[in-house]
């Protein structure tokens, strides 16, 4: 038995263009279309996504009596359409326009032919490994003729390829493609016969063997042409027109859906490239449609894509509780950040007040740690039963006895502008955006040991736009550029996201929390907190307006706990 992989590359269709490419399966083969229909320049407007969607569905319901659709022409509209028909190893191609097909076979790439020779027809046999690629020639007009031949070498990757050189272009309508890919299932004793099979190419056949050898080749392959004439009687078959776009659009998006929660979990960047395409083919489609109920249907399409994208990629509209109201916890209270310890105590640095103010979230129970003559706390660390405050001063060691307040760091003359002090194993980092250095404190038996570059020898980082850092060992970063960045033992990890919606640049990212084993960053410029794995892959997001207004975040308990606007709000993960 013969086995057919098909994946397709379809733009954004317009008023004035609409393109698509499809593949119906059959027991031995199949047979594919691509399919271009664009208005004449000064002709009139027509719904393009109903006719080019009838011969779409032509072409499907022909595959079942073995015949197919070619080519459609009428006033006022320019069609460019190719046939594939597939039996066995058997392959005959027939069209018309501006259509390009192209065979990858044995990693090389050759041209087959255009307008003249599809007319004519193409036929020959595909042999294992074979990659037959046809496609409009929008294709090459926006990805660019070298550019193209360099992706289709991939052979069944193609599509994978060239479908992110087409998104986001201005405009994509005449833009199709359709990858089909070829393996034989060995069958013994005849061996000989592949091997003969594979110095066989792909021919070009002409006009020269006359009318009946042509005519006996299109029974053989079951191909005839049809012309679709547009005009008035076209436009009498409104209601059927608009059954047939709608159902078109439909079954690419349901595909497109298909394969996207297929391919999520190994290659989720093709997931999203799916997704988005089936989003736009949806809202192209709508935009298209002047009459309410056809554009309700679209609507709901494009409802379908959005919940396919929350359900492949564990998007949950999230509702926040407030937990702590800070004005209340303590009159007078203002903070932008926070910080929990092992027992669920959360700690508020009073920009207000020369005072901390902690909550434990489980029992409620309040403590306030008065720093006096110390001053105001800028930045918090907990280590143990132990808590140290970043001060105008130095790092202070915290009591609720605020006599046995002590500096435990003095500055030092290399500090520049140390913004925030973490703890790990009762070591004590500092963050200098000033000197672009990681400071690292050593704890010894009656305090702490002297300043140590943490940053590996010769390695020299720009961190005056670093967010935040956490400590667990490695150091984990975020940019105001928009990264998340780790280091171990000084020097840098090999690290990316991946997976991520909306790539791997983060959006203006204003919270960072690492736990045991998992990353959670808030971003700001998307309304969410996404949460990663260690190894940097994309496991869900949590998506809240309030989320823009977040300055901190904290992770006890399976909870995330955001300060946003002097209130501490909850949500389960």
């Amino acid at each position: 038995m013969n086995k057919i992989k098909t994946s397709t590359v379809v733009g954004t269709p317009t008023l004035d263009c609409w393109s698509q490419a499809q593949f119906f399966s059959s027991e031995r083969g199949g047979v594919g279309i691509v399919v271009q229909v664009e208005r004449k320049e000064g002709g009139e407007l027509i719904d393009l996504v109903s006719i080019g969607s009838s011969i779409v569905e032509g072409a499907k319901e022909e595959m079942v009596t073995e015949e197919g659709v070619i080519s459609g022409m009428g006033e006022g509209i320019k069609a460019s359409l190719a046939m594939i028909k597939i039996e066995d190893e058997r392959v005959k191609i027939t069209g018309n326009g501006e259509i390009e097909t192209y065979l990858v076979r044995g990693g090389k790439l050759a041209k087959l032919g255009e307008a003249t020779e599809l007319e004519r027809g193409i036929v020959g046999k595909l042999i294992e490994g074979d990659t037959l690629i046809v496609m409009t020639m929008g294709v090459k007009e926006l990805v660019g003729e070298e550019k193209l031949q360099e992706l289709c070498r991939g052979g069944e990757e193609a599509a994978e390829a060239i479908a992110p050189q087409l998104h986001g272009k201005e405009d994509s309508s005449r833009a199709a493609g359709l990858m089909i890919s070829y393996e034989r299932e060995e069958k013994s004793g005849i061996g000989v016969i592949m091997a003969r099979l594979t110095e066989r190419p792909i021919r070009v056949r002409g006009w020269s063997e006359g009318p009946q050898k042509l005519n006996v080749g299109l029974a053989v392959f079951a191909l005839i042409f049809l012309i679709i004439m547009v005009g008035l009687g076209l436009w009498k078959r409104q209601v059927k027109v608009r059954q047939e776009a709608y159902s078109a659009v439909k079954e690419q998006v349901e595909q497109q859906i298909g394969e996207a929660r297929s391919v999520a979990d190994l290659n989720p960047g093709r997931a999203e490239d799916l997704l988005n395409q089936a989003g736009e083919a949806a809202q192209g489609y709508t935009e298209s449609q002047r009459r309410e109920q056809e554009k309700t249907k679209g609507a709901e399409l494009v409802r379908t894509v959005n919940e396919a994208k929350e359900s492949i990629f564990k998007v949950n509209k999230t509702a926040l509780t407030k937990t702590i109201e800070l004005s209340v916890l303590a009159s007078g209270l203002s903070s932008k950040t926070m910080m929990v310890d092992s027992v669920g105590t959360a700690m508020f640095p009073d920009t207000n007040n020369n005072r901390v103010v902690a909550m434990n979230i489980d029992d409620k129970s309040r403590i306030v740690i008065e720093t006096g003559e110390i001053g105001k706390v800028k930045s918090l660390a907990v280590f143990d039963k132990k808590i140290y405050g970043l001060v105008d001063s130095g790092v202070a060691e915290l009591n609720q006895d605020e006599t046995k307040n002590k500096i435990v760091i003095e500055p030092d003359e290399l500090w520049g502008n140390v913004v925030q002090v973490e703890s790990y194993a009762g070591n004590l980092y500092l963050l200098d955006l000033g000197t672009s250095e990681i400071w690292k404190y050593p704890v010894i038996t009656d305090g702490f040991g002297t300043r140590k570059r943490w940053l590996g020898p010769g390695i020299a980082l720009d961190l005056s736009k670093v967010v935040q850092m956490r400590v667990t060992g490695d150091v984990w970063i975020i940019t105001k550029s928009g990264k998340l960045e780790r280091y171990s033992r000084g020097v840098p990890v090999k690290f990316t996201l991946e997976g991520v919606p909306g790539g791997e640049i983060l959006d203006d990212p204003t919270a960072l929390w690492v736990g045991e084993t998992a990353v959670y960053i808030v971003e700001k410029g998307k309304a969410r907190m996404i949460v990663l794995g260690l190894d940097g892959k994309y496991q869900a997001q949590y998506l809240n307006e309030e989320l823009t207004k977040a300055t901190d975040l904290v992770v006890y308990k399976n909870k995330a706990y955001v300060l946003i606007e002097n209130e501490v709000k909850e949500f389960g993960l």
